[in-house]
């Protein structure tokens, strides 16, 4: 598959790259199915999906590192996050979403998780 990003994005590739890659690695650490949990079955297709979802937001709706950073934090919440039933799980993963934008992105803002 091959994506015309758009500028916004190419400028960030990097960082969404990076990002993407260290949530995925959580999360594939951390959150293994179990008995109770057998829906827990994440996989590499994932990050795939988080990335043509994020290519379809059109060029002009991107203008500042915070916005390719939301995006980013809605598509991962979107695709693991809505899988999550469990409290406990859900508050780990949040909070290692919000570090994984900090890190990656150096940029957060206070009301993101607000909207979730």
């Amino acid at each position: 598959m091959v994506f015309n990003w758009t500028s916004s994005i190419q400028h960030y590739a990097l960082n969404i790259a990076s990002a993407l890659a260290d949530i995925c690695s959580r999360v594939f650490a951390h959150l293994k199915p179990t008995p109770m949990k057998a829906h827990y079955t994440f996989c590499w297709r994932d990050a795939g999906k988080i990335l043509a979802s994020m290519y379809m937001v059109e060029a002009n709706q991107l203008k500042r590192q915070a916005d390719v950073m939301k995006l980013f934090y809605h598509e991962c919440y979107r695709n693991f996050g809505d899988r999550i039933l469990m409290v406990h799980d859900l508050q780990w993963f949040t909070q290692v979403l919000e570090d994984v934008c900090r890190k990656h992105f150096n940029v957060l803002d206070k009301s993101l998780t607000e909207a979730e």
